[in-house]
């Protein structure tokens, strides 16, 4: 599925690390990869109970800087696995598993739509080794791709991207990715500044996705958005009611993140 298969893993895993910060809630730091000449790293912040209340990525700013040119070989093969991101141990009952952080210079297919310099942000609720049988070679693989959720646990208004053509239906390595059918992405019309994704493989909601553009964090935002949320959910944990893209001044730190972490229960 040529709509996602563009995503380049350009990033090489640190050392996990731990840190806190003082006060009424903390921060710890997990699993870590270099981008740019900067440093993304997985954190997870807890209340004052020590409950998770926000996860994501946090970045530096000089991340942003001497990124990859959009490649001009169009035949280089197939891009690289995307490195999995683990969070923290303090991460205590998430739903979610682990994560994935891609720069994607150049973009990715529809054309005039999400072609600009851009993240793309996995949140991952399946296992990485379910992701990993996410793969052209498995003999049932767009059988198991096309197969979505049942009805109550899509998220309202979401599905397939429409018109695609049968190569860009399922990702290696990811899934089939479901959009927001309420959101008119006409290309030469839809302004991309940030989008968020949803996705599923063999029946599972499998990820949610938040995608931003280069040009978009350089404008250093601070916005925080609902998440369509579903009527029931497939498995026991804490999940995210709403999704930010921000930028700390004082501490020239981006994120990216998913926040109001509510306990849902299996149904």
């Amino acid at each position: 599925m040529a709509v996602f298969a563009a995503i380049t893993a350009l990033t090489v895993p640190l050392a996990a690390c731990s840190s806190s910060e003082a006060g009424t809630s903390e921060t710890f730091y997990g699993d870590s990869l270099s981008l740019g000449k900067g440093t993304v790293r997985t954190y997870v912040t807890n209340g004052a109970d020590g409950k998770p209340t926000e996860v994501g990525f946090a970045f530096d700013a000089a991340a942003l800087e001497g990124l990859p040119s959009p490649p001009h070989d169009a035949v280089a093969g197939p891009p690289p696995p995307s490195q999995p991101l683990y969070f923290p141990k303090e991460a205590r009952g998430l739903a979610l598993d682990h994560a994935t952080f891609d720069y994607v210079p150049g973009g990715h297919p529809p054309p005039g739509v999400f072609d600009a310099n851009h993240f793309d942000v996995h949140f991952y609720y399946i296992p990485q080794d379910v992701v990993k049988q996410i793969d052209p070679s498995n003999p049932n693989f767009m059988s198991l791709g096309e197969k979505l959720p049942a009805a109550k646990y899509m998220p309202q208004d979401f599905g397939p991207i429409p018109n695609s053509p049968p190569d860009e239906i399922v990702i290696p390595g990811m899934g089939q990715h479901l959009i927001d059918t309420t959101v008119p992405l006409v290309p030469g019309k839809y302004t991309f500044n940030e989008i968020l994704i949803n996705g599923s493989w063999d029946g599972q909601f499998a990820f949610v996705e938040p995608m931003v553009t280069l040009n978009y964090l350089q404008t250093k935002p601070d916005v925080t958005k609902d998440l369509k949320l579903p009527e029931a959910y497939q498995k026991t944990g804490l999940y995210p009611t709403k999704y930010s893209i921000t930028f700390d001044e004082a501490t020239k730190t981006y994120k990216v993140s998913l926040t109001g972490l509510v306990e849902r229960t299996k149904s």
